[in-house]
């Protein structure tokens, strides 16, 4: 039985139910199974049937009726064999029945196996949309105004203006290291699955397009905390962000948006194999410094609060 296509919320509010997204995906997959194997004049016989239940019992019931008018024409039997004959065909439908609940049970026992194999590959989503109900009341809230970090703002047009100073925040990152750009690709593709599991929704990106994202992002809030930690006189230029007080308060409050995150996992993996060994804070400590700066923010207990 299928599940219910929608359920309430604990406000009352009917969404989408997953279990049934879900069920649909995989009972569409076995339709495509099924009619892959059919003969066009067997696929008009199941056209307009939705699950892969009404497709099976459909084609049950057709090969029965046929597979019956076949044995009855091929010779008229005595009264004597009739009877014998009529007991025959239903001994064979019945066992034709339970040929054909068996393999539908099997069908729906593999279907079930795939889900349960799919589901230990998962670990529990950490990177979230914001419910409906939460983002009506204020939308813009949840957007970010500068920057885009991982997939779900990304490619938005008002946010294309940073793509730039990412790229050059890259450059610099791997800069100060020397990093091999083929290695450090190689290891990103290593992280690529790992990434993706903690994003609560799928991410339509390729593989490489989703490596670039992670590489490009990352890259970009370490090198943002780095830099902001030095001062002016260890840079050898301005920069366009750090020095830039209102720019940096808008970068600063996007990266904590709840939509717009990279897994922190991903973030550590890369300052603590691919960033300068020569540092002498880690990443959490770095991070506080940038948010000290930021206008509208102190801390307590080395962690940001905002104050209206």
């Amino acid at each position: 039985m299928a599940p219910p296509v929608l359920i309430q919320d604990e406000t009352g509010i009917q969404t989408s139910n997953p279990e049934y997204l879900n069920w649909f995906q995989t009972d569409q997959m076995i339709v495509s199974w099924i009619n892959a194997t059919l003969s066009e004049e067997s696929l008009s016989l199941v056209s307009g049937l939705e699950t892969a239940y009404e497709t099976w019992k459909k084609l049950v019931e057709v090969y029965t009726e046929q597979r019956m008018d076949g044995e009855s024409q091929s010779m008229q039997p005595s009264p004597d064999q009739k009877i014998e004959g009529k007991e025959k065909g239903k001994t064979r439908r019945l066992e034709n029945r339970e040929t054909d609940k068996a393999a539908w049970k099997d069908c729906m026992r593999k279907k079930l196996d795939s889900l349960k194999d799919i589901d230990r590959q998962k670990t529990t989503p950490t990177i979230i949309r914001v419910p409906t109900r939460i983002r009506r009341h204020d939308n813009a809230a949840y957007e970010p105004e500068i920057v885009s970090i991982g997939p779900y703002h990304r490619g938005k047009k008002n946010l294309l203006a940073m793509e730039k100073h990412k790229w050059q925040y890259l450059y610099d990152f791997l800069s100060r290291k020397g990093v091999n750009l083929n290695e450090f690709l190689d290891d990103m593709q290593r992280k690529e699955q790992e990434a993706r599991n903690c994003y609560s929704e799928d991410v339509s990106l390729s593989s490489t397009e989703f490596v670039e994202m992670i590489m490009l992002d990352g890259c970009f809030i370490l090198e943002l905390f780095l830099k902001c930690n030095e001062s002016r006189l260890h840079r050898e230029s301005d920069d366009p962000i750090c020095d830039n007080r209102l720019g940096l308060d808008s970068v600063a409050n996007d990266i904590l948006l709840v939509e717009n995150q990279l897994p922190l996992s991903i973030l550590y993996h890369i300052f603590d194999t691919h960033g300068p060994s020569n540092h002498s804070l880690p990443l959490d400590k770095l991070g506080m410094k940038l948010f000290q700066q930021m206008s509208g923010f102190v801390m307590t207990n080395s962690v940001p609060v905002s104050v209206e």
